[in-house]
């Protein structure tokens, strides 16, 4: 008897308890349409727009085979384009649970970079993934984490030294590398990310790995270079799913990730901690607490900057493997995708060869002379506007939001963003408008930059806003002065590879074939 009342009190209150919840399910949901309600009269804006229209009891998962589909085909960057035309250049998807809004208008870009900049923050797949291989640092933190870290960085970047000399010592070990090729054909792209691997490594830590030479070299500093570039294949290929399979890092890359991780970690830590105690180090702390806690703008390497700015070991290496990462891998598909175009157009490595003997005769560039040279900057705009390092890139909601455009049946009204929506954005899409850019915006003519001038909006090479990528100067530095240095030492370069170009199967963008080309003095 007892046991049936207990019973049935229980499923009393099991009744009870799962009513309440409904109702407080119910309350919660009219108090948000409410607010929505209330959010979309105030700013004037609409919750719909042009959508991807998908099969509705998929959830969107037609949408992400889609892009399956496109990556294994290698057009990945193209598809998404293709469905900028189709559905307007701001239109919704979603993937299951997960809204998304798809941009490529300037207005927009121009909200999410600069006026509304603290309603979002970086999507959290790709925070993940960068804490999981180089920690967290500028380019997976938000928020408060987020300033911290800029400020420490640009300070560091600002006191870096960049000499003209290292340039020099990297780039005629690149020449003699491809002089050793005896006019064969050979992959560039191999030979560009060993020469920012080395620059790089120079700028930071005041030693090179050696990647472009076989001589003899600290067996060390040799295996962080192969530790590092492993380190950044891994990542580039697992970034693009990374947001829906987050445990493919574990399957595919099963006993080489941690080993690899680890040593890497130690030999960043070695770095900092011999900075830390060096006797400049020392000297510069003395001055700093003479005067008033203020920094001397002493210039050395990146590691000294950063250890000189904060007394966390463990911060400094993780910035510093933050920044190197964008260094090794933004710069050396920059440098290899710009002598992809270079080998198929003679005129304009002609005319680069004329511009740089009228500046600079038979001498060695300066970073100012780089600078001047007008032509030179038009190739790399053109370059990086073919093929961004990235072609899609993306932010996350923070809170409800509104942007100018992407709202009602035009598209033409101003468009409301919840909470937790993804707003993804393709430069691939947005650099070749025709509006901005001419007709022929997949033609490489370095020469359309005489006549015209893209907003920061509507081109991004190294990005624009606070989150513009503080390695900006030394990068354009790296690729300048190598395309310099090569124009001097080599009449002529040839394509030796007749298949068309494809995008590779990551998250950056560069041809999955490499750079097969051979070059002449």
């Amino acid at each position: 008897m007892e046991s049936s009342v207990f019973a049935g009190s229980l499923q009393l209150l099991s009744c009870v308890l799962l009513v309440s919840a409904l109702l407080y399910s119910g309350y919660k949901a009219r108090c948000r349409s409410l607010e929505r309600a209330k959010f979309l009269k105030t700013h004037k804006c609409q919750s719909t727009g042009p959508s991807y229209p998908g099969i509705p009891f998929l959830f969107g998962l037609d949408f992400l085979l889609e892009n399956v589909r496109n990556v294994i085909k290698h057009k990945f960057a193209q598809g998404v384009h293709e469905r900028f035309q189709r559905y307007g250049p701001t239109h919704r998807s979603r993937i299951v649970l997960k809204g998304i809004v798809n941009t490529i208008e300037p207005e927009n870009l121009e909200a999410v970079f600069k006026h509304q900049f603290t309603d979002y923050a970086i999507i959290p797949g790709r925070a993940k993934l960068v804490k999981a291989f180089f920690g967290d640092g500028i380019f997976s933190n938000s928020g408060h984490e987020w300033k911290e870290s800029k400020s420490l960085v640009h300070m560091a970047m600002a006191n870096t030294r960049l000499d003209e000399a290292l340039f020099e010592k990297h780039a005629s070990r690149l020449i003699q590398s491809i002089r050793s090729q005896e006019s064969a054909a050979f992959d560039f792209a191999e030979l560009a990310f060993a020469y920012t691997l080395d620059v790089s490594t120079g700028v930071f830590f005041g030693e090179s790995t050696g990647a472009l030479v076989d001589q003899e070299i600290d067996m060390e500093l040799r295996q962080f270079g192969r530790d590092f570039s492993m380190l950044g294949k891994m990542a580039r290929v697992l970034t693009i799913f990374n947001n829906q399979f987050p445990f493919l890092r574990r399957i595919m890359f099963w006993g080489e990730y941690k080993p690899t991780q680890s040593r890497i970690n130690s030999f960043v830590d070695g770095r900092v901690q011999r900075a830390s105690s060096s006797k400049q180090h020392q000297e510069v702390l003395q001055v700093r607490e003479l005067q008033d806690m203020k920094i001397p703008s002493a210039r050395g390497t990146v590691v000294e900057a950063l250890a000189l700015r904060t007394p966390d070991g463990l911060r400094a290496r993780k910035e510093a493997l933050n920044l190197l990462l964008a260094a090794r891998d933004t710069v050396g598909i920059a440098l290899s995708e710009t002598f992809y175009w270079l080998a198929r157009k003679p005129a304009v490595w002609a005319k680069l060869r004329k511009e740089i003997k009228e500046v600079l005769g038979d001498r060695t560039p300066t970073f100012a002379e780089l600078k001047k040279m007008g032509y030179l900057k038009h190739i790399l705009y053109e370059a990086l506007r073919l093929q961004p390092t990235l072609s899609v890139h993306g932010r996350l909601a923070t809170r409800d939001t509104v942007l100018p455009r992407g709202g009602g049946t035009n598209g033409r009204e101003p468009l409301f963003v919840s909470k937790g929506t993804y707003l993804l954005y393709s430069l691939y899409a947005l650099h070749i408008d025709p509006k901005v850019f001419g007709a022929d915006i997949l033609e490489f003519r370095p020469e359309r930059w005489e006549t015209i001038t893209p907003s920061k909006y509507e081109y991004l090479d190294f990005g624009t806003g606070p989150r513009q990528c503080p390695g900006k100067q030394m990068g354009w530095s790296m690729v300048a002065y190598a395309v310099v240095r090569l124009a001097q030492e080599f009449r002529e370069i040839q394509p030796r590879d007749d298949r068309p170009w494809e995008e590779a199967r990551a998250f950056s963008f560069f041809n999955r074939h490499g750079v097969h080309v051979a070059m002449t003095d």
